[in-house]
Formats: structure tokens, C-alpha cells, sequence
């Protein structure tokens, strides 16, 4: 290898008996220049070496180049931006070889007058074989061969009409899509094959890309196809470059979506779903309000932003949950809103499928009243117990259904001379003495809900008996 103006040359040994006629520049990127260099070197003709734009155009201006292959992604600039530059003096061959491509960057590089593109991992063999038919032929091929050679290979649709709007190529995938054959439709007019496309947008962004030699895309319901296709429009001088795909399933799921969507901000409940770095990727209108952030604030953000407090057992729930060792757990935490205040809330939280990994989702909902109310109940109980321990009368609770003793008090296993644990269980029936039902009856009364008072005797151990008043309510 020899270096000149900065200009990296690779050229095959040869004898002075065996120069080459032609001269290739291949332009690729630096780390693999030489092994590209030596994969494409024939005998017929001399490959020189370029690693960014500048490089080949320097090439350009001190070389008698033939033909140039280049791959997409440069330094400094793209293989595209290089052939804008050749085509603007040059119909020289021109073969785009890049692992960076796909149907959009072919049809750019078609409407850029492109001489072949070969996509990276079809080999070098099918580059040289591109370009000795290239040479061969001095850089001019019909345009039909062109797209031949470069389109028919694309997965998606694709087709050409020349400046009178009239087709010049199409690939199977667009005979298939349009239930047509490329005879059928050669040299016809595209207003007059498809009437009912004048009537939509297709010949508004057509004409707007003619007009301003810019690339359109666009969405459009197609009668033909019976699907909605999205469109990119390539414009050249001669013409327009189109490749198509069907995105029916596409739409589908995206109105899916949006009913989804609508769903989710008709529930009054706060929902929200993370990814599986720990990052919102959707949270509700309702779930906005109730921690006090916009949307905007709080994707991408990780749940510990309004995390006060999460239980132990309830985090542990949350991990089993996203490990997918849990298909649901219902758990509470506390949530802290902008504005500093804390809430209590109860959620229910499910696995969330994403294309990436496994996420989480959950309802929520603020229980401040719930909690509120538990504790007014909690309160309450430690009055009532306090009230019943501390009476200096016998106290009995029964059970309004069976009654059976569920409480009594400390006065009361005095008056038995039992333990409060040897009184529960027993009933009404085993506290009177035969013939006295009107203990009984009293406590009935109670729970049928009056309240009552009545002298009672109650029998006490072993066998003697106590007179006492007894006052009979209902607890609820």
C-alpha cells in the first residue's frame, strides 16, 4: 500500500505486462477497508481505497475512475451524499454495498440514480459480478434492468412511474398487493390503472414530490390492496421511485390502542405500567392527579420518585410479580404527591409484556378513608374493652345467633368463680338456674334489639346461686 494526499490506495501486485484498464474506487469504513479492499481485487482491474467522503472525492478529482462501489454509512458524510455528488457530472457506475440498508434507503438510492444496490450480507461475489456487467457496459443500463437487478430482492412493494405518471417497473411484491401483473400495467397511466386514487391523497403527495424533488411518506387506505398501505415517494427528474408496504395489522393494533387508551383514562382509579428497567411507560389521567405530577413528568421516571413507603412483604409481592413467579398480588404502599403530603393506597399488580422484556402494571387507589375508618374502629374497641373490663358489674357477651358466651369480664369469672376462658363457650341456658328463664328471655330480647332490664339470677359454683340485675343490649 502507498498513502498520497492522505488518500489510502490499495492496488494489486501486477507486472508491468498486466495493467489494468479500469480503475474502481471502493469507499468504505476504516475498519474494514483492506479486508474489502481484498475481497473485491480482480485481475481486470485496480481497486483504490477511500474512507470517507472527502477522501473520495479527492479520489474522484486526481483518478480516471470506472466505476465506484461504496457502502451507506460514512465518516463525514453517507454513500448517498457521495452519489448526489457523482450523478451531478457523471453517469459513472455507481454500486451501493451496505449492511446499513433497507427497502427506504433503496428506493433513495434508486431516485439518486443508483447503478445497483446489494445488500451487505448477499457477499462480494454478487458486487463483482454487478460490476463487471456495469463496466462492461460503460455505466448505461436500461432503467427496468436497474430496478431488476436492485428491487426484485426488496421485501416490500415497489414501483416506478416515469414524468407522464406511467409505470416502469414494478416487483412481484406489488404485482401480489395489487392483484396485477407488471404486462398489465407497463406504459399505463397510474390515473388511469387506479381512478379511484385520484380521489384520494395519492396524486396530491405524488405531484407535491415531483414539484419539489423531496421525498414524501404517507398513510393511505388503499380499495385495491384492501389494506392500508404506508408510502414513500422517491422523486427524480424522470420520474417518481415508490415503495410501499401493508400496515393493516399496524393501524389495527394502534386502534386497539386508542380504545385502550380511552378505557384507561375513563377509569377513576389511578393505572400505571413500568418497563422492565423499573421506568413508567404509561400512567392514567387519575393517577396524574392522585400523586399531584403530569404525564410528562413521570414517564421515564422510576416508582421510588413517589414512594414513601413499601412494606417488606409487599416489595417482596412486586418482585414475584415482575419475576413471573406471581400472575397477580394485591399490596399496599404509601405514596408521596408533589406536594409533599403522603396518602396510603392499595394496588393490584400484574405482569406487562413488552416487546423488550417483562414490565409491570397495576391499578391503584387512595384508601385514606379506608385507613381513617379502621382506625375510628381500632379506637372504638379499645374503648368498648376498656369500658367492659373495667365495670364493677358482671358483663356477658353472647353471640346473637347462637348464644353462646363469646366475652365477659373479670367481675363476671368472679361471680362464676371460673376463669374467663372456662366461661366462653357455654350459653345463656348454663348461667340460670332451671326455672328461671327470664335471664333468658331478656337477653333475647336484646338481640332481637330492645334493650332490657330485668333482675336475674345466675348460677355460680359449685351449686349456689346469685341474685343480680342484668342490663341487655345489642352489639353490633
Amino acid at each position: 500500500m502507498d498513502y498520497l494526499g492522505g488518500v489510502d490506495r490499495a492496488r494489486a501486485t501486477q507486472t508491468s505486462s498486466d495493467t489494468p484498464e479500469q480503475t474502481v474506487l471502493l469507499v468504505d469504513r476504516a475498519s474494514r477497508l483492506d479486508e474489502s479492499l481484498a475481497a473485491l481485487q480482480r485481475e481486470d482491474w485496480e481497486v483504490v481505497g477511500a474512507s470517507t467522503v472527502t477522501e473520495a472525492r479527492q479520489v474522484l478529482r486526481t483518478e480516471s475512475v470506472a466505476g465506484i462501489v461504496s457502502e451507506l454509512a460514512l465518516s463525514g458524510g453517507t454513500g448517498l451524499e457521495l452519489l448526489e455528488v457523482v450523478r451531478e457530472t457523471s453517469d459513472l457506475p455507481f454500486v451501493l454495498w451496505t449492511d446499513a440498508g433497507d427497502e427506504t434507503v433503496a428506493g433513495e438510492a434508486i431516485a439518486a440514480g443508483v447503478t445497483h444496490y446489494v445488500p451487505r450480507r448477499e457477499g462480494a461475489a454478487l458486487v463483482v459480478e454487478r460490476l463487471r456487467d456495469a463496466l462492461s457496459t460503460g455505466g448505461t443500463r436500461g432503467h427496468g434492468q436497474l430496478l431488476d437487478d436492485a428491487l426484485n430482492r426488496v421485501t416490500d412493494a415497489f414501483y416506478v412511474l416515469d414524468d407522464e405518471w406511467r409505470f416502469t417497473f414494478l416487483n412481484e411484491r406489488t404485482e401480489e398487493l395489487l392483484d396485477t401483473s407488471e404486462g398489465e400495467l407497463l406504459g399505463v397511466n397510474v390515473w388511469e390503472a387506479f381512478p379511484r386514487a385520484m380521489q384520494r391523497s395519492y396524486r396530491e403527495y405524488f405531484e407535491r414530490a415531483m414539484a419539489s424533488q423531496e421525498p414524501v411518506v404517507f398513510e393511505e387506505y388503499s380499495e385495491t390492496a384492501g389494506s392500508w398501505l404506508e408510502l414513500h415517494v422517491y422523486p427524480s427528474e424522470s420520474g417518481l421511485s415508490v415503495t410501499f408496504q401493508d400496515i393493516t395489522d399496524r393501524k389495527e393494533r394502534e386502534r386497539q390502542l386508542e380504545q385502550y387508551e380511552t378505557i384507561v383514562e375513563t377509569v377513576d382509579d389511578g393505572i400505571y405500567a413500568v418497563n422492565e428497567n423499573d421506568e413508567f411507560v404509561l400512567v392514567n389521567d387519575a393517577f396524574c392527579e392522585m400523586v399531584g405530577w403530569d404525564h410528562e413528568d413521570l414517564l421515564g421516571e422510576h416508582p421510588a420518585a413517589i414512594h414513601e413507603e413499601v412494606p417488606s412483604r409487599d416489595a417482596w409481592l412486586v418482585d414475584q410479580v415482575a419475576a413471573g413467579e406471581l400472575e397477580s398480588a394485591t399490596v399496599e404502599a404509601t405514596l408521596r404527591a408533589k406536594d409533599g403530603s403522603v396518602f396510603p393506597v392499595e394496588g393490584r399488580v400484574r405482569p406487562y409484556p413488552l416487546e423488550t422484556g417483562t414490565g409491570r402494571c397495576g391499578v391503584v387507589r387512595d384508601i385514606s378513608e379506608r385507613k381513617e375508618h379502621e382506625r375510628e374502629l381500632r379506637a372504638a374497641r379499645e374503648r368498648y374493652q376498656t369500658l367492659v373490663q373495667g365495670a364493677p358489674d358482671p358483663i356477658f357477651v353472647a353471640d346473637a345467633d347462637s348464644g353462646e358466651i363469646v366475652e365477659t369480664n373479670s367481675a363476671a369469672g368472679s361471680l362464676r368463680r371460673e376463669s374467663r376462658e372456662e366461661i366462653r363457650g357455654l350459653r345463656f341456658t348454663d348461667l340460670h338456674p332451671e326455672g328461671r328463664p327470664t335471664g333468658i328471655e331478656s337477653c333475647s330480647s336484646a338481640c332481637a334489639g330492645k334493650a332490657v332490664r330485668c333482675p336475674s339470677s345466675t348460677t355460680a359454683r359449685p351449686s349456689t346461686s346469685s341474685r343480680r340485675r342484668a342490663n341487655g343490649f345489642r352489639s353490633r
